[in-house]
C-alpha cells in the first residue's frame, strides 16, 4: 500500500530539517483485535511495516513489541485508566501522541471505509475530553501535519517560529478541505459519540475546514 502522506510528512522533516526517527520495520503486527478488540488500520499496518515506531517532527507514531512506545500497552493504559470517565476511548486506536501533552491520533473502528481505512479523530485529554475528526484515513491525517509544517515555514520562516503563533490543528482548518470523504461522514452522522459536538471550538474548526456544525 502506497503511503503518499507518511512519505511525504518524511520528506518535510528532511527538508526543514526537523526530527525524523524510524525504527527498524516490526517484526510482529500488534494484534488489536485480539487484545483490544478493535482492528488495526491497513494504511497503519503499511507505516508499521516500515518502521516499528518512529518520531516526524513531535508526532511519535506508536509500535509494537520492542517499540519505545508500544501500541496495545499505551491503550490498554488509556483504557484501564478512563473506563468510567472516557468510556469512548474503548471504541478508538490511538496510535500516536503529537507534542508532549496530552494530545493524540486515533483511529476509529466503528467508521470502516470499503478499503479497509478508518478515519482519524485528534483526542485532547488535556482538560475536559475532547474529539475533533480530522481525516477520513490515516495517510491523510499525515499529509494534513506535512501541509502544516509547510505552511509554517511559508509564513513565518521556520516551523519554531510558526508553532508558537498557529497550533495544529485548531488555526489551520483550511488544510483539510479537500477530504470530501471526511465532509460526508460527518453530515452522515458516522461520529456520532467520537465528535465534541457541544464544544464551541470544535463546532467553528469544522464549520471552517468542511461546513460542517456537529451541534444539535
Amino acid at each position: 500500500m502506497e503511503k503518499k502522506g507518511f512519505n511525504k510528512l518524511c520528506k518535510v522533516c528532511s527538508e526543514f530539517g526537523l526530527c525524523q526517527e524510524l525504527a527498524k520495520p516490526i517484526v510482529s503486527m500488534p494484534d488489536a483485535m485480539t487484545l483490544l478488540g478493535v482492528c488495526l488500520d491497513a494504511y497503519l499496518k503499511a507505516v508499521l511495516d516500515q518502521t516499528n515506531g518512529a518520531k516526524l517532527w513531535n508526532v511519535f507514531v506508536f509500535g509494537g513489541d520492542g517499540s519505545a512506545n508500544n501500541l496495545v500497552e499505551i491503550n490498554h493504559g488509556f483504557r484501564k485508566a478512563s473506563e468510567d470517565v472516557f468510556p469512548s476511548l474503548n471504541g478508538l486506536l490511538i496510535y500516536a501522541q503529537i507534542g508532549y501533552q496530552e494530545t493524540y491520533l486515533a483511529t476509529v473502528s466503528a467508521v470502516e471505509s470499503s478499503s479497509g481505512r478508518y478515519p482519524v479523530v485528534l483526542v485532547d485529554l488535556n482538560e475536559e475530553p475532547i474529539f475533533l475528526p480530522i481525516a477520513s484515513n490515516v495517510d491523510l491525517a499525515f499529509e494534513f501535519i506535512a501541509r502544516y509544517l509547510k505552511h509554517l515555514v511559508e509564513k513565518y520562516g521556520s516551523v519554531n517560529t510558526g508553532v508558537e503563533e498557529t497550533l495544529f490543528p485548531w488555526d489551520v482548518p483550511k488544510l483539510i478541505t479537500d477530504d470530501r470523504e471526511l465532509m460526508h461522514s460527518l453530515k452522515e452522522g458516522r461520529f456520532d459519540g467520537y465528535v465534541s459536538e457541544n464544544d464551541a471550538d470544535v463546532n467553528e474548526w469544522l464549520f471552517r475546514a468542511v461546513g460542517y456544525t456537529a451541534s444539535k
